[in-house]
């Protein structure tokens, strides 16, 4: 499901608002609507467009939740590349789903026609309802 804009802000700690974007995801599989919220750091880079991860049909049967941030940079086409995961909770459960729905997703290149060379980092929340 894409989404061009983001569509509400999360107040943390002394009213620092650190924009998310949040989108409910259904998955094929049968499963109980599932919430997947990205948090963009300060400074952040805004997607031109997005794509939902799925949530794990194995991590819904257990009730598990959890996030994945990840580092990665965008391409001259606007597509992110060589992505790593630097961090996950619980490891190796949502890492699959997050990473390749973040290849899916499009930026605008800092300077077009080449490879951005400062990272873009996203953490993608995985919280059931």
């Amino acid at each position: 499901m894409p989404v061009d804009w983001f569509d509400r802000i999360l107040l943390v700690g002394l009213a620092v608002a650190i924009p998310i974007l949040s989108a409910c995801v259904s998955p094929q599989s049968r499963v109980p609507l599932d919430c997947v919220n990205v948090v963009l750091p300060d400074g952040h880079r805004e997607p031109l467009s997005t794509v939902w991860p799925q949530y794990p049909s194995r991590a819904v049967r257990r009730g598990i939740e959890g996030f994945v941030k990840l580092r990665g940079f965008v391409s001259a086409s606007g597509a992110v590349i060589n992505i790593e995961i630097k961090k996950s909770n619980p490891s190796g459960i949502f890492d699959r789903a997050a990473k390749r729905a973040w290849t899916q997703w499009q930026y605008c290149p800092e300077v077009p026609g080449e490879d951005d060379t400062e990272p873009v980092v996203v953490t993608l929340n995985f919280a059931l309802r």
